[in-house]
This record gives C-alpha cells, sequence and structure tokens, in this order.
C-alpha cells in the first residue's frame, strides 16, 4: 500500500536535519498546495518546528491522559459543549465540567452562547457552548487537580 501525503512528508522530514520549504517540493513528488497544507498541519500539532534553515521533525506527541485527550478537543473544536467534548475525548461529563470550571477560573475558556441539545443524542433544552480564548497554544495548561488524568 501506498503511504499517504503526510506520510511522505514525515519519512521525508525524518531523514533530513534542517530542511526548507522549497527543497521539500523540489525532491517530493507531491502538489505544493498539499506540501503547504500539512506542514502548517504538522506546526499546529507541534510535530515539526521551525529553524532558521527551514523545517525540523521533532516527533509526533501522544495523547494518553484524559486532560490532554479534553485539550485536543477542545483546540480543534471551534465551539463546544461538556458533552461534546465528554464524547470525543472518551471521558466522563463530571469529569469535562471540572476541566472547563477551571479552565474558565483561569481566563483560557470563554463562554460562546447556547444551543439546543439533540434530542437523538439524549437531551432536551439547552446546554452551554465554549471556545478558547487562544486557540493556538500547544500545550496543555497545567491545573492542579486531574493533572494526570
Amino acid at each position: 500500500m501506498r503511504p499517504g501525503a503526510a506520510q511522505t512528508i514525515r519519512e521525508y522530514l525524518r531523514a533530513k536535519v534542517d530542511c526548507s520549504k522549497e527543497k521539500i517540493y523540489a525532491e517530493l513528488v507531491l502538489d505544493n498546495r498539499v506540501i503547504c497544507y500539512t506542514l502548517k498541519d504538522f506546526l499546529k500539532r507541534g510535530e515539526i518546528e521551525r529553524t532558521v534553515d527551514g523545517y525540523r521533525y521533532i516527533g509526533r506527541k501522544q495523547s494518553h491522559t484524559q486532560a490532554d485527550r479534553v485539550w485536543k478537543a477542545m483546540r480543534y473544536l471551534p465551539a463546544f459543549s461538556a458533552r461534546e467534548l465528554a464524547m470525543i475525548a472518551n471521558v466522563d461529563r463530571e469529569y469535562v465540567t471540572d476541566i472547563l470550571k477551571r479552565y474558565k477560573a483561569a481566563g483560557f475558556i470563554l463562554n460562546a452562547g447556547t444551543r439546543k441539545r439533540n434530542v437523538i443524542l439524549g437531551g432536551r433544552g439547552t446546554e452551554i457552548l465554549y471556545k478558547l480564548k487562544d486557540r493556538d497554544i500547544r500545550t496543555r495548561p497545567a491545573l492542579r487537580r486531574h493533572d494526570n488524568g
């Protein structure tokens, strides 16, 4: 089976120490737009870093703890509810509610309004929506409790 574009770029960057975008464009047989998008995605996830000469591969970071999974879900959703985060991160809703209270008190999240719950997913009434104040923060801010997941 042929590897996808992201895997091809990942393997290329692993083999090189520092590599410019132009060098990647020249040496890989991929659409330049795909390379550009993939590099931006790798930067966002912290998989690569910018250097003076271009890019350096750091490695894939695994999110194993509950708190890491909740933080990752919050970063990728423009607005979210406690119920959504619990489903996506595969954690208890009470745990997510506690995390949201702590992040709100620390100023990391803001209220983003309310919406009707989906009856099919077992809800009535409305649910509170939140959003991250700054979605560009890559590493999860440390909390006093539940830090080890």
